[in-house]
């Protein structure tokens, strides 16, 4: 009987094996009770058994369910609990994914504007670089020419030189440019202003020199006439009238009718006679006879 109990009971709660216990003793006693007493019958006593026995694998079956749910619910809690921390997890590494992104994002916009920035330093670099070398358009002697940039600066230095009456000054930028550019469109007045500075420097046999290479070598310039001025300036001032004669008449010879040779005219004029050598004697003409 004790082993029958422990196989019914195996899988019972404890509370439920009390009172299946107590069902077993009192249908102990009364088997135990004189089969006249009639109150349980083998064949009751038998089926309250079985009642029993269904009722407790009922029970079992109960407890077994609920034990699988039970399990089932931890496993969706634990599944959920999971899912949250992954999804922590994941929500951590896309806000981090998110700000390393951010951040690159910011460093290639300042990359990229210090990038747009160099290159419009470059384009108006070079676009002024371009700019330096384009040739200028400019009139000169009355003839419309294109010359250097650094050309026309430097000629134009050199003349605010000569107006602001630094001669030396003058005299040495000049000297420069036309050594530097001798091919230039500046060129026969370059070699005049040379000559002036000298002529206001009082370097007379240097004037001459000068104005002599402008004559020689633009011949055609506007410029010649009032060269040959200046060299006829300087010869007086040098003592040299004979020269300064000769220059003096190829200016009204060369350019009549103008205010060069008028000028001309009145400084032949104006110019001392000139001197006999010493010893040089005028024989007296001889008279010839009258014709009748």
């Amino acid at each position: 009987m004790p082993n029958a109990m422990a196989s019914i009971t195996g899988n019972v709660p404890a509370t439920v094996q009390r009172g299946l216990a107590g069902a077993l003793v009192a249908a102990a006693l009364a088997w135990s009770v004189p089969a006249h007493a009639d109150i349980f019958a083998d064949n009751d006593a038998r089926r309250a058994i079985l009642q029993l026995r269904d009722t407790v694998a009922a029970q079992n079956d109960r407890l077994n369910a609920l034990s699988r749910q039970v399990t089932d619910l931890e496993k969706r809690v634990q599944a959920v609990q999971n899912g949250l921390a992954e999804t922590a997890s994941q929500h951590d590494q896309s806000t981090e994914t998110m700000d390393h992104l951010r951040g690159k994002t910011e460093d290639l916009a300042h990359q990229l504007a210090i990038l747009q920035k160099n290159q419009h330093d470059f384009y108006n670099d070079l676009d002024q670089r371009l700019h330096k070398l384009e040739p200028l358009t400019v009139n000169v002697d009355g003839k419309t020419v294109q010359v250097d940039r650094h050309e026309e600066q430097d000629y134009e230095a050199a003349v605010s030189e000569f107006r602001s009456g630094d001669y030396h000054a003058a005299a040495q930028a000049f000297r420069s440019f036309t050594a530097r550019y001798p091919a230039s469109a500046y060129g026969a007045a370059a070699q005049f202003w040379l000559g002036s500075s000298y002529f206001a420097l009082k370097e007379y046999s240097a004037a001459v020199a000068a104005q002599r290479t402008l004559v020689s070598r633009f011949p055609d310039s506007p410029h010649v006439p009032e060269a040959l001025l200046n060299m006829a300036a300087s010869e007086t001032a040098m003592g040299e009238v004979r020269s300064a004669r000769v220059t003096l008449r190829r200016i009204v010879h060369d350019f009549p009718g103008t205010d060069f040779a008028k000028l001309a005219q009145q400084r032949l004029a104006a110019l001392p006679a000139e001197r006999r050598p010493s010893g040089h004697h005028t024989s007296p003409r001889k008279k010839h006879p009258e014709h009748s």
